[in-house]
């Protein structure tokens, strides 16, 4: 094992319990969902800032943060996957979604209903006020013809 090999084991062993420590263990398939997301940015980050590092031993740090963030992905991946948690996702997004119409769609039937009711009583009233000059003629040529 060379020098480079034991300096990075070692900067890997020391900041372990820093690195997971934001990503404790959950059976939640959303909260297992959220923390894939979210490591999949920290590992994309230190994977650029490996790339991006001139100094060796900051380097190592980033490729050991990358790989164990990779580690506890890979974790977290592998109990979504055991979970159903696809399915149990796909589930809750149809019932966001299945709410989120329903209600557009009462509010859509409310505007309906309201709109036709204040239709109606306009023809309602138009009608009876038809139905009153009609009347008021008919009385009128009655009486003319009296």
């Amino acid at each position: 094992m060379s020098l480079w090999d034991s300096i990075y084991k070692n900067i890997k062993k020391q900041i372990k319990p820093q690195v997971i420590k934001p990503y404790p263990v959950v059976t939640d398939c959303t909260e297992l969902d959220k923390q894939i997301k979210l490591l999949d940015i920290a590992i994309a980050d230190a994977h650029r800032k490996e790339l991006t590092e001139g100094n060796k031993a900051k380097e190592f740090g980033f490729k050991a943060t990358a790989e164990l963030l990779s580690e506890v992905r890979g974790q977290r991946q592998a109990s979504f996957v055991n979970g159903s948690c696809a399915l149990a996702i796909e589930n809750i997004k149809a019932q966001e979604t299945a709410k989120i119409i329903g209600s557009e769609v009462g509010k859509y039937e409310d505007d309906v209903l309201s709109g036709s009711g204040k239709e109606s009583k306009q023809l309602f009233m138009i009608g009876g006020v038809v139905l009153l000059v009609a009347l008021g003629i008919i009385l009128m040529a009655t009486k003319k013809k009296k």
